[in-house]
């Protein structure tokens, strides 16, 4: 029911835009996996299936799939990777794209995140639909119709499909690693971020903003909030609502058509951080763990903005340094080494910076109002805590000087305005965390 009037559905909204969501299934509870082959079989697929999993997830949920395909004489094939810290990145992407046969006529992926990623991407490449049979309720990707990828050490955001299904199993999800699980929860804490950074763009570039989209996004993280101490005993109920506010957020970013209710400067930071630990080749962090952690500190930033009155913005604007094209190009050189070109294509120089600037004292009441509704920095990590998730950068193994150089250089990874971007042009980059 939670579902129901948003999937498979086009709709008319107030915001000027008919939103479509493509999914045609979405089941959410206990023995879901139970009704594979009735949603198959709704969806019209007979036959030639490739199942896709790690070592993880064929263990608890693609070796189930593979009995009952046995069983019933199905023709399927596999890819099984069986390397430990599976990156969505180009190595792994090209052998998913050489095992999956021309005659497949659906793509099963049994994970999360990884998984997710690269099967919603070979799907787009090779034209064929996939589903995905999730594993661990730890990130909100799982409705997403892009893929993040890592491809020449640069995690872009690419455009792929979303599933034409989705199942989630609440006897399997609620057995996943507790730290899988906490990095869900991590996951939607940072909306409270996004979503603030999306009507810090609305008003200051006039970006597209849907408050029918916000709304949805409000009740999936309600769900998960609401569940802490649920969550901490691995409670069906629990695991569902986190589960079901995952699913959301990610029918909210097919809504807009991209990642911006869910993902802001809380995101890019977590990026930035998975981009160096991969230069350096170091073990990754769960992506929800690095959310949760960023969300901490970005709303630092919207608390101080809040004490913020227009005569200090006015002052602030005046005394700020205006950085030249050929300084920034020169910034992202240093910062972000070999891929710094593809960085410098996706961030345009924003040569309006004037326009923006008159924007900000104009909407200052505005933008206050957001600072105003942003959570507490000390609460959200205090939530952090209470689901026994970690909550500053040392819990994660971030260095005060990654936090510093990723807080005055991730927003240059997406070409999106956030509460980063605002700080800079008051000449605020080096407020401390």
């Amino acid at each position: 029911m939670l579902f129901e009037n948003l999937i498979n559905n086009e709709m008319a909204c107030k915001c000027g835009v008919n939103h479509s969501i493509s999914i045609k299934e979405i089941i959410i509870g206990k023995g879901a996996i139970n009704k594979l082959e009735m949603v198959i079989s709704k969806l019209g697929f007979t036959d030639n299936f490739h199942i896709v999993a790690d070592a993880n997830t064929y263990k608890v949920a693609a070796n189930q799939v593979e009995r009952k395909f046995l069983e019933r004489s199905y023709n399927f094939t596999s890819t099984v990777f069986e390397k430990k810290d599976l990156i969505a990145d180009e190595s792994a992407l090209t052998r998913l794209l050489n095992e999956i046969d021309d005659e497949t006529s659906c793509i099963i992926a049994v994970g999360s995140g990884t998984i997710n990623d690269l099967s919603r991407y070979a799907a787009f490449k090779l034209n064929k639909p996939y589903l995905i049979i999730a594993t661990a309720p730890s990130m909100d990707g799982y409705a997403s119709s892009v893929s993040p990828l890592i491809i020449n050490g640069f995690k872009r955001t690419y455009s792929a499909i979303a599933p034409i299904a989705i199942i989630g199993d609440t006897d399997i999800l609620k057995n996943a690693p507790y730290e899988m699980i906490t990095a869900g929860f991590g996951d939607m804490l940072g909306k409270y971020i996004s979503l603030s950074d999306w009507k810090l763009g609305y008003y200051i570039c006039n970006e597209y903003y849907c408050e029918a989209i916000v709304s949805i996004v409000e009740k999936a993280l309600k769900l998960c909030i609401d569940q802490i101490e649920g969550l901490k005993r691995r409670e069906d109920d629990a695991i569902e609502n986190l589960m079901n506010g995952l699913v959301l957020s990610g029918l909210a970013m097919l809504m807009a058509g991209n990642s911006r209710p869910a993902s802001g400067s809380e995101h890019h930071l977590a990026h930035f951080w998975e981009m160096r630990f991969i230069s350096e080749g170091k073990k990754q962090i769960l992506h929800g763990h690095k959310v949760g952690v960023a969300s901490v500190l970005m709303a630092k930033r919207y608390n101080f903005l809040s004490m913020l009155d227009k005569i200090d913005v006015i002052n602030y604007l005046s005394q700020a340094t205006t950085v030249s094209e050929d300084d920034t190009k020169a910034r992202i050189k240093e910062v972000y080494g070999s891929i710094a070109n593809e960085v410098i294509q996706e961030n345009a120089y924003m040569d309006y910076v004037k326009e923006i600037n008159r924007k900000i004292v104009e909407e200052w009441a505005s933008i206050k109002e957001i600072a105003d509704k942003a959570p507490l920095s000390n609460v959200l990590k205090s939530i952090l805590e209470a689901v026994e998730a970690p909550s500053s950068p040392e819990d994660i193994n971030i260095s005060g000087l990654l936090v510093d150089e990723g807080s005055k250089n991730c927003m240059y990874a997406r070409n999106r305005y956030t509460v980063l971007r605002l700080f800079d042009q008051l000449g605020l980059i080096d407020f401390e965390c």
